[in-house]
């Protein structure tokens, strides 16, 4: 399987890692960013956790938000 590539931190611009998490006894996956902790919810599969956390709305409005 491919690696599966995460965006910087929407917040901060931080580094951001797939985590493993437990919800009712499943596996469940989630990213958390390693700056300022800011996070997805819990998935239950790891690229459905990416997609949470790449999803912008887009790339140019993140770089507005940061420009601010």
């Amino acid at each position: 399987m491919d690696e599966i590539k995460l965006k910087p931190c929407p917040f901060c611009g931080g580094d951001a890692e797939m985590r493993q998490g437990k919800h009712q006894g499943l596996g469940t996956f989630y990213v958390s960013c390693l700056g300022c902790g800011a996070r997805t919810d819990l998935e239950y599969a790891e690229e459905f956790a990416a997609e949470l956390w790449n999803g912008r709305a887009s790339d140019e409005g993140d770089d507005q938000l940061r420009a601010q």
